[in-house]
């Protein structure tokens, strides 16, 4: 930019120079000499500096469309591994659903709690905190359902064995999404 200025500079005063000259041609042409290169070397600036920024504008676009075609690829690879876990979460989760509806609330609630929660470790890098969240609360109710069924098999008739009956089943309509029970 200093140069390009310089050079507008130098024409500037060899154009006042010759306005306030009175000489003949000869010496008005040679004080007019400096102008004229001073106003090209400006020009050559420009047209270096804009061909400079051209440059840089292609070269950014490059590395910009680096970054997309990277991003795209993770985007997709993510988005294939997210629908892997899902498609192996959800088979399971079905599997287990199967069995409940079979059998009711089970101590095989352990081992579906366990399968699916193997699953999740297995595409852990895939998951997003939402999702880990919400299934974290159904692996975890699947193994109360589990806990509660071995605890029934020990516990007595009375009020104790009631209220976990109750909570039992209470977790696995939660789970099974079923919208009442019979009492």
């Amino acid at each position: 930019m200093n140069r390009i200025i310089c050079g507008l500079l130098i024409f500037v005063i060899a154009f006042l120079a010759l306005a306030g000259s009175n000489t003949s041609a000869a010496v008005q042409a040679l004080i007019a000499l400096p102008g004229a290169a001073g106003l090209l070397y400006a020009l050559w600036e420009l047209l270096k500096a804009n061909i400079e920024h051209q440059h840089k504008l292609e070269e950014q676009n490059a590395g910009n469309a680096f970054i997309l075609s990277a991003t795209s690829h993770m985007a997709q690879t993510a988005f294939d591994k997210h629908v892997r876990f899902c498609d192996e979460y959800l088979t399971k989760v079905d599997e287990g659903l199967m069995i409940f509806f079979r059998e009711g609330p089970t101590t095989k609630a352990l081992q579906i709690a366990a399968e699916v929660y193997l699953i999740r470790r297995k595409y852990v890098v895939w998951e997003t905190t939402e999702l880990s969240e919400l299934l974290s609360k159904f692996e975890q109710a699947l193994r109360n359902i589990g806990a509660d069924e071995i605890y029934l098999q020990d516990l007595p008739v009375g009020e104790e064995r009631t209220k976990v009956v109750t909570r039992m089943y209470a977790t696995f309509k939660d789970v099974t999404d079923l919208k009442a029970l019979p009492n």
